[in-house]
């Protein structure tokens, strides 16, 4: 895959591939100056570069498998304090009697990236083999310490059967791993979609079925599946998980 990979990105003198960089080439300037490495490419060269792109993802389907998970946050804020920590990793010990709880952990109510988080961990362990270890890869580029709490708070719960196949946690130079790329691409699309539906722009949407959209679902919690997800889990109804103040 690696090999494939930079055949189609590396060849064109392009030190890695950056979604946001290859969608707004049209509006960098065209005098030469733009640091931006599609600047000066014309329409025909960037289809047939995204079809090169999209070949390599589809010949690799069946060992890299796309998980996605998006929080609708103005939905998540509108839950109560409780319902939101609850959501993010808050757990609740009941200390016996009617109502009698009390919070085991905080939770991050104010951080619905916790639960779109969780959301992506839990799929990789369910898509592991069943006594396999999963390990997680981030680009070393971005925000290490954030990727770290999180991992390292959902480990440390147990939230779910399969804690114990959580992995290692590594950082790599996304320029020297395809995998970030794709993901890279991928989390680009999925926003746009989710943000402009079938108002996105033409070559975002024909980028986002040439990589295989249709035949893939990516995990939305919005207000309808929040309140799913809120009535088949949580103790909601108790003192401990109503809105505070």
């Amino acid at each position: 895959m690696q090999n494939d990979w930079d055949n189609v990105v590396k060849t064109r003198g392009l030190t890695e591939f950056h979604a946001t960089d290859f969608f707004t080439r049209k509006y960098s300037r065209k005098d030469g100056s733009s640091k931006n490495p599609f600047a000066l490419w014309t329409d025909p060269e960037a289809k047939q570069f995204i079809d090169e792109i999209a070949g390599v993802i589809k010949k690799y389907r069946r060992r890299v498998l796309p998980l996605d998970s998006s929080v609708d946050v103005k939905a998540f804020n509108a839950l109560s304090h409780g319902e939101r920590r609850f959501l993010t990793s808050g757990r609740v010990w009941w200390t016996g009697g009617d109502h009698r709880t009390k919070w085991k952990s905080s939770g991050k109510p104010s951080e619905p990236y916790m639960l779109a988080f969780q959301a992506v961990v839990k799929e990789a362990l369910q898509h592991g083999s069943d006594n396999a270890k999963v390990h997680f890869v981030f680009d070393r580029t971005k925000n290490e310490g954030l990727a770290k709490v999180l991992l390292k708070e959902v480990t440390k719960l147990k939230l779910w059967p399969e804690h114990a196949r959580i992995g290692g946690l590594c950082f790599e130079d996304s320029r020297d791993f395809p995998g970030i790329q794709m993901a890279d691409l991928r989390g680009f699309l999925i926003n746009r979609y989710l943000k402009f539906g079938s108002a996105m722009s033409q070559d975002k949407g024909y980028t986002l079925n040439a990589i295989g959209r249709k035949n893939e679902a990516f995990t939305v919690f919005d207000a309808e599946f929040l309140e799913k997800t809120l009535e088949a889990n949580s103790p909601r109804n108790t003192p401990m998980a109503k809105r505070h103040g």
